[in-house]
């Protein structure tokens, strides 16, 4: 019995040095780092970077600190419920400080760099499922009180009654503790950064025969072959078209900004607005310039891999990953190009 004791704490020991040494040195996002290692109150952080890969199908290891866009608590708890795709918020206390609606003193300080949670878009907070006895079973996110069991609260507790409990039964409350919210937008960290393409290709490999697909891999198959005639459209325009679309849309929204500065154009919540997009909601200077950096962020991308696929291949190499990179982020152009010119970039 003793050995196996033994044998079982060396491979939780192990299995903590790993996800240690994967979180310090694999991830090139350090706000990602910093998330994922957040603690509070009853948190298992060892398991957080695994619900969180489950909940997004994303490669971590990619997402770089210039997909979060940075918000204060309460114009996040505002405004992101405006938006149209779905939104990971996290809620920071990054100097520390007191909660006031803790019922226990030993509750009421909240430590520097503490995640409080993290929210959707239209304010839930998340909770999270995991197994007891392995981290291989460790779960995904979901809003809470979306009707399946109860599960655990992301970042510290969220009872709102009883000896013990926080108070934060709700993200405003949430809102009023933290003092940073680092927002994802998830539909397109998954356009960039998703294992699900890959994960398919090694079931496709292993499995030997496309006969034995269900029918929703075989429409993911098709999707994915439909994606790749637009990504190979969108690299085909060439680089040239690819700039000029570039700066057009750079000026657009430029313009655009700079008249709404300059006429002080307010909208329903006071905030400077360029005008309303195609579903009429408001479009925010806030919203053109996260827009605008998102899109330099892009082009900056599709520049690098279009750099580094002419280099590969004039020095003979057979990888097509810098060209692959060279689509996909050809097509996300496109995309934004259209976006600007239809003032299309709302949240």
């Amino acid at each position: 019995m003793k050995n196996e004791a033994l044998l079982r704490s060396l491979i939780r020991e192990h299995v903590r040095s790993v996800l240690k040494s994967q979180l310090n040195e694999d991830f090139k996002s350090g706000i990602l780092r910093k998330l994922l290692t957040s603690g509070g109150s009853g948190w298992r952080s060892q398991n957080w970077s695994k619900i969180f890969y489950n909940s997004t199908k994303v490669a971590l290891d990619k997402i770089e600190d210039s997909d979060f866009i940075k918000m204060s608590p309460m114009d996040a708890y505002k405004n992101l419920k405006k938006g149209s795709t779905p939104k990971l918020a996290f809620y920071v206390s990054e100097k520390g400080g007191e909660n006031p609606y803790a019922k226990d003193s030993y509750d009421k300080t909240i430590k520097a760099g503490t995640l409080i949670g993290v929210a959707t878009g239209d304010n839930k907070w998340y909770e999270y499922s995991y197994s007891r006895y392995s981290a291989r079973t460790a779960g995904a996110m979901s809003p809470m009180g979306s009707g399946r069991k109860s599960g655990s609260p992301i970042g510290i507790q969220k009872q709102g009654s009883g000896y013990g409990s926080t108070g934060i039964y709700n993200v405003k409350r949430g809102a009023e503790i933290a003092d940073t919210v680092y927002v994802l937008d998830l539909l397109s960290i998954q356009q960039k950064y998703s294992t699900k393409e890959k994960v398919a290709l090694r079931t496709k490999q292993k499995s030997g025969a496309v006969a034995f697909m269900t029918a929703k891999q075989f429409k993911d198959d098709n999707m994915s072959r439909y994606n790749e005639i637009l990504r190979n459209r969108a690299a085909a325009s060439g680089t040239d078209n690819i700039i000029k679309g570039v700066q057009a849309a750079i000026q657009e929204v430029s313009a655009k900004m700079s008249a709404a500065v300059g006429n002080m154009t307010t909208g329903r919540y006071n905030n400077i607005i360029l005008g309303q997009d195609p579903k009429g909601r408001e479009v925010t200077a806030s919203d053109a310039a996260n827009f605008m950096r998102n899109m330099l962020d892009n082009f900056e991308r599709y520049i690098s891999y279009s750099k580094q696929d002419a280099e590969a291949k004039a020095s003979g190499s057979t990888s097509s990953w810098n060209a692959e990179e060279v689509k996909k982020y050809a097509l996300e152009l496109k995309t934004q190009i259209q976006k600007a010119k239809d003032m299309n970039y709302a949240w």
